[in-house]
Formats: C-alpha cells, sequence, structure tokens
C-alpha cells in the first residue's frame, strides 16, 4: 500500500482581486515563506520496493525522517507518474516494472538502483554508503539511509552515523601465515556486502618467527574456525582455544598440515564438504567468497 508520510499537500485557490489586496497587506505584517521553505517542504525521497526486505524499518524511520517518504509496491508503480520526482530509490525490481518507471521517470532525477533483473540502465547514482546503509539494514541503519540521502542530494547538514554491519552476526574465523596470497584474498572477499552482512569475519594472520602474532589468539566464542598450514608451535599455542570453541559447536576446518590436537570437526572428504576444499585450492578472491557463503549456509545455517 502507498504510503506517504508527513508531506504537506498544498491545494491551489482561486484568488479574487480584493483578496489579493488583503494578502498583500498581511504579507507586510507577518513573516512570508520562502522559496527555500517552499522547497524544503516538497523535498521527498521515493522508494519502490520489489520485496519486503527494509520495508518495517523504513516505514519506521519515515515517521521522524528530515525529508518526506513515498514507498510504492511493484503493483502500485506501474500505475505512477515519476516526472516529478528528485530522487528515487529502486530494490529488487523486475523488469516490467522497471521498464514501466523508466517511461516516466525524471530523466534529471537521482536513481539509486539495488538488486534489478532488468537489462534497462536506469540507475545513475554509485555510492557504496547507500547501497550499505541498505543492504546491511536494521532501523538505525535505514533512518541513516534517508538523513544521508536528504544530505547528499538535497544539501542539508544533518549529522549521520555511517552504516554499520548488523550486530550478532555468526563468527567465522580464519588464522592463516601473513604472507599468503590467501590473507589478501580474505581482506578483498569482506568487501562483499552480503558476506559481511551475514558473518562476522576475523583473519588471524601470523609468522612463524614472531610467537607474538598467535599466543595469544582467543578463539573460543568462534561458530566457524578455518586453520590452515599451522606448524607445531602454533598448534600448540592455539589448541586449547580451538578446541573450546569445537566442544561449544564450532565447525573446525583444517587443511595442509598434520593435525596433532585432532582439531578438525568437518570432514574434508565426505562430498558434502568437499567444496571447501576445492574453493581453497583454486584462490582468487572470487573463491574466496564463494568458500565463505559455503560455510556460512554449511556449517552455520545462515540464509
Amino acid at each position: 500500500m502507498h504510503k506517504e508520510i508527513g508531506r504537506n499537500r498544498i491545494k491551489g485557490v482561486r484568488i479574487l482581486a480584493p483578496l489579493v489586496m488583503v494578502l498583500l497587506v498581511a504579507q507586510l505584517m507577518v513573516p512570508g515563506v520562502t522559496v527555500a521553505q517552499v522547497e524544503t517542504v516538497e523535498h521527498r525521497i521515493t522508494f519502490v520496493l520489489g520485496t519486503d526486505e527494509n520495508l518495517a524499518s523504513l516505514v519506521n524511520a519515515s515517521v521522524n525522517a528530515t525529508v518526506n517518504i513515498s514507498i510504492y509496491n511493484e503493483t502500485e508503480a506501474k500505475s505512477v507518474n515519476f516526472s516529478n520526482e528528485s530522487v528515487v530509490f529502486l530494490a529488487s525490481l523486475d523488469n516490467e516494472t522497471v521498464a514501466s518507471i523508466n517511461q516516466t521517470i525524471n530523466r534529471s532525477a537521482y536513481v539509486v538502483a539495488y538488486n534489478l533483473s532488468s537489462s534497462i540502465s536506469i540507475g545513475n547514482v554509485d555510492d557504496v554508503n547507500i547501497t550499505k546503509y541498505w543492504v546491511w539494514g536494521g532501523d538505525e541503519n535505514i533512518m541513516n539511509l534517508i538523513t544521508y540521502m536528504d544530505n547528499r542530494f538535497y544539501g542539508n547538514s544533518t549529522a549521520v552515523d555511517p552504516p554499520e554491519p548488523p550486530e550478532d552476526r555468526t563468527k567465522v574465523a580464519f588464522v592463516v601465515s601473513e604472507k599468503s596470497s590467501y590473507a589478501v584474498w580474505l581482506e578483498k572477499a569482506l568487501d562483499d556486502l552480503y558476506i559481511t552482512r551475514n558473518l562476522n569475519v576475523s583473519l588471524c594472520t601470523y609468522t612463524h618467527d614472531n610467537p607474538e602474532s598467535y599466543k595469544n589468539l582467543n578463539l573460543s566464542d568462534q561458530d566457524a574456525i578455518f586453520l590452515w598450514m599451522i606448524g607445531y608451535p602454533v598448534q600448540d599455542a592455539i589448541h586449547d582455544t580451538v578446541l573450546e570453541a569445537k566442544d561449544k559447536g564450532a565447525g573446525v576446518i583444517t587443511i595442509g598440515f598434520t593435525d596433532l590436537y585432532n582439531l578438525s570437526s568437518v570432514n574434508l572428504s565426505s562430498p558434502e564438504y568437499a567444496d571447501i576444499a576445492t574453493y581453497w585450492a583454486n584462490g582468487g578472491t572470487e573463491n574466496m567468497i564463494g568458500l565463505l557463503i559455503f560455510i556460512g549456509v554449511k556449517l552455520c545455517d545462515i540464509p
């Protein structure tokens, strides 16, 4: 259902000549409404959503927003004229809906496009902060999204917090040598917002000749732990904390070393988990993204 929160609707009124004189006199006696004030009243961000993602947070945030908010679903959007809209946010829409919007969209409007299954190029805003606010979601992020967009597109300067990933995400730790390419690939994989929305990934890098880099690692609260090529000194230093996590139900993956303390709890020889070794062996950022998603889904039950 279309919701337009807090917008003042100004209706045209026929004014007779005598009334004009009265209004002119009155204007001398009271402060007038400036053009800037009228524009502020008309400032609006229009959202068109193909799913319920962030809908509840968006409705909640619109109540106290610094700008007027309109929300349409796909069905409603097909009967709307967007020619007067200045800022439009399109999310998770099919090609038919995008084509319909494209027929009336104001060509000078700012259009944010997220997850559109369409061949039509309609978005013209590339802003990673907007994407983070939306993908990470939640009431705080969506409230800050509205304020951020109001500041950027309408020139306001309201204080706004940066986007924050959700709390209570599944915790996954990788223990790898800092001198390896894997550390670089994993770091780059964390730019994927789907990963950071669902997983709190800790990259624990170490060097064998620096015991301070590994002897105080605390992995006891992790939901999944990935260990690669850790020699005896490292195993000796971290086995207690890894076993504590394992006893609590954490999935422990070991690759490329002799497991002296029976740390592993994931059988990579099983067809169910064989893809873990394949992703790792093939390397590269894309395979690390695939590995993280696989671990999250298979070991941690993320959606």
